[in-house]
């Protein structure tokens, strides 16, 4: 809190904006080009980058000019996953946003402050069991007649109107 009361009041105000805007989102980690925010603030645009670099530099938030990516550190120990759904609703948006530079920070956040559902942000791989990640390949002719029978069950169907509908031999 010692950060904040240390702000000006026009950091305040960015960086409450930046909490509670309609562009945000559950995870804290959201894209938000200045220029909406700068209208929605009424402020201009010069006057919105100082304060977002201000936030920065006092790690208030973090920000990636390059993707105009915000992270607002800490936000889910105080806006923590309600339930396991609320979990799997923001591993959506999660995901649209896992390749950022500013990932790894949310993802450090999510373990720390909401590891009851770190599963849901797991890859499938990742929840696989050893035995079933170890696997050595089978080289019986098995596998070639089951694909041989699988392609035939397949080619017993065709797509017509959004259904399948069976052949007719």
């Amino acid at each position: 809190m010692k950060k904040f009361e240390q702000l000006d009041i026009h950091d305040r105000y960015v960086y409450l904006y930046l909490l509670s805007n309609q562009h945000g989102n559950s995870i804290g980690l959201y894209r938000l080009k200045p220029g909406y925010a700068a209208v929605d603030l009424g402020m201009e645009i010069k006057d919105y980058r100082k304060a977002i670099e201000r936030l920065s530099k006092g790690y208030l938030i973090h920000y990636d000019e390059t993707t105009e990516t915000i992270y607002i550190p800490n936000y889910l120990k105080f806006n923590p996953f309600t339930n396991e759904n609320h979990a799997k609703g923001s591993k959506v948006l999660a995901d649209q946003l896992v390749e950022n530079v500013l990932y790894p920070l949310f993802h450090k956040d999510l373990e720390k402050f909401c590891d009851k559902y770190i599963h849901v942000f797991e890859k499938p791989i990742e929840r696989l069991s050893e035995a079933y990640r170890n696997t050595d390949t089978d080289t019986d002719t098995d596998t070639d007649t089951e694909t041989n029978t699988n392609t035939r069950n397949r080619n017993k169907y065709k797509y017509r109107n959004r259904r399948y509908i069976a052949a007719h031999p």
